[in-house]
């Protein structure tokens, strides 16, 4: 007998062949266990599901995505002041030499999300698996898998945000 969440993977690697409708609703499903409402949502992830079907060619989204860019619009309607200072950016990592950021910092990739590294001291400072680990970043597509189309529209860049101060900003990755 095959139990239902075998089922649900498989028809997750099936669907993703055909539609995002599709794919998003069994991913849904395999996820929380019931099938989504998105024509009348009423949890948050129905309404999340809901937007991202509706917004599919909002030319916004990979602006607002782009870490970068989201930070350049937020400074130009709000002011820089609201904003954790960057410390740099670019699209590949400095020569070792030229990291001498001030520390605690994060650095993390512009062009995706779950990408952060935190920095408190030298010690966790271990630049060949840093290295490795942003050139992954740097090397493979985000979103592909997850159907997030806007993440495939920013151009893949690293960047070191000052840490903000904060229980959270203990936690590394």
């Amino acid at each position: 007998m095959v139990g239902t969440a075998k089922v649900l993977r498989i028809a997750e690697r099936v669907a993703g062949h055909f539609s995002d409708n599709l794919y998003l609703r069994i991913r849904f499903r395999r996820r929380f266990g019931w099938w989504p409402n998105v024509h009348r949502p009423k949890t948050f992830n129905e309404h999340l599901l809901r937007y991202r079907f509706r917004s599919k060619s909002d030319p916004r989204l990979p602006l607002l995505a782009d870490k970068i860019g989201a930070k350049r619009i937020v400074a130009m309607k709000i002011g820089e002041h609201h904003l954790i200072p960057t410390i740099w950016s670019g699209p590949c990592l400095p020569p070792r030499a030229e990291r001498n950021w001030p520390k605690p910092y994060v650095l993390k990739a512009a062009h995706r999300s779950g990408a952060t590294i935190i920095v408190h001291d030298e010690e966790v400072e271990n630049w060949d698996a840093i290295e490795a680990k942003c050139s992954n970043w740097l090397a493979k597509p985000f979103g592909v898998m997850g159907r997030e189309w806007h993440y495939a529209k920013i151009a893949p860049m690293l960047l070191v945000d000052r840490a903000s101060a904060g229980p959270a900003s203990r936690r590394t990755i």
